[in-house]
């Protein structure tokens, strides 16, 4: 790293899950046969109406207002409104590249140096590194490990003055898990007391086997920011659609951020949006995501040595490898060397001795990947 170069920079890295996801592409592009697990995104075609309404926004290309347009933002706002039994405008909410720029945007509207920001771990890779870019500090602290879910007592004992955020994702990546509403409950009184925000990563929500998913915002009215989008929840993770919603006072900030960044969000991937907002997810992606979740437990269950939680969510599945190799790093790229198997290691979230299988391919990339997986484990 160059010593002119942002000093930030040196504490973090690419993002584990992409690298990984681009090498196994690369490998396929060069004729290697490859089972890649990685990705975070649905191997499934957008929904032929939003196909169409992009290609009628491609008619036009002017700026939109930085939030996004109004109509869109009240939309949004009355869907979260219905899920979560409280009212929300349009004037609460910001539209953004994805769900990553939405968490980014609200951690640099939020951080000063120093604040510590609490980060429930195992965690999803960019967390750690959106902190370390605003300045923050990131605190560990680990889920329980026999449910994967808060474990609230622990995480109250790593407030300190200096404790500004907790960040919550449930369903969670890359257990799968749903955070309990005795858990969300008790995490609410803490914050509250605390006077500390709450910043809910719902992404997988729509992916629930279950509906609804407890939520802190049931009872937590006040310091929360929720965000969302719908790559996952429509298979549209390239044209980059999220949004976050929060108290009135907290936009500014935002639209201020993005308005020196990014602007406004792309005018095609909002008409995505406004498309997606008249109709849930698709619920033939919820039972095929089901169907391969099964397969894959089915499977890894093969081998006593492997342990998971079974996933109520999403498309992840985490194994614990810890009878076979504490070290997943070196085992992942062996995997990827001998088998042609591409997983992410634990060590990416904080969990060494745990591999993150995705179940978001075609499910006979899911059976045969993890299929070589097991032989492969089978030799150790």
């Amino acid at each position: 790293m160059h010593s002119s170069f942002n000093r930030r920079l040196a504490a973090i890295g690419e993002s584990r899950t992409l690298a990984l996801s681009q090498k196994a592409q690369r490998l396929k592009e060069s004729g290697v046969r490859v089972f890649d697990l990685t990705a975070g995104e649905l191997s499934f075609d957008p929904p032929a109406d939003l196909r169409r309404a992009v290609a009628r926004a491609a008619q036009q290309g002017h700026y939109t207002p930085i939030a996004g347009d109004a109509d869109v933002r009240e939309m949004v706002a009355r869907a979260e409104s219905q899920k979560r039994n409280r009212t929300f405008g349009a004037e609460q909410v910001v539209l953004t590249a994805g769900a990553k720029q939405a968490l980014a945007v609200a951690l640099q509207t939020l951080l000063n140096e120093g604040d510590e920001v609490i980060v429930p771990t195992p965690s999803w890779v960019s967390y750690e590194s959106q902190v370390l870019l605003c300045g923050g500090v990131p605190k560990f602290v680990p889920l329980d490990p026999d449910t994967f879910d808060l474990n609230v007592r622990a995480l109250a004992q790593q407030v300190t003055k200096k404790t500004k955020v907790i960040i919550l994702n449930s369903p969670h990546n890359p257990t799968g898990s749903i955070f309990s509403s005795r858990a969300l409950k008790s995490l609410a009184s803490l914050a509250r007391t605390r006077k500390l925000w709450v910043i809910s990563d719902d992404i997988y929500e729509s992916l629930a086997d279950e509906k609804p998913v407890p939520h802190i915002s049931t009872y937590l009215k006040e310091g929360v920011v929720l965000v969302n989008g719908f790559s996952k929840s429509h298979a549209v993770t390239g044209w980059r659609i999220g949004y976050l919603v929060a108290d009135t006072d907290f936009i500014p900030g935002c639209t201020t951020i993005m308005s020196h960044t990014s602007g406004n969000v792309s005018s095609l991937s909002q008409a995505a949006a406004r498309e997606a907002l008249r109709r849930p997810s698709p619920a033939s992606y919820v039972r095929a995501l089901a169907r391969r979740r099964r397969i894959a437990t089915e499977l890894i269950s093969q081998d006593s040595r492997l342990l998971y939680i079974k996933p109520r969510a999403g498309f992840y599945l985490f194994v614990d490898v810890s009878a076979v190799t504490k070290d997943t790093t070196a085992l992942c790229d062996t995997l990827l060397a001998q088998a042609g198997v591409a997983l992410v290691p634990g060590e990416a979230f904080h969990a060494p001795g745990f591999v993150r299988i995705s179940c978001a391919a075609d499910e006979k990339q899911v059976r045969e990947g993890i299929t070589q997986f097991i032989q492969h484990i089978h030799t150790l």
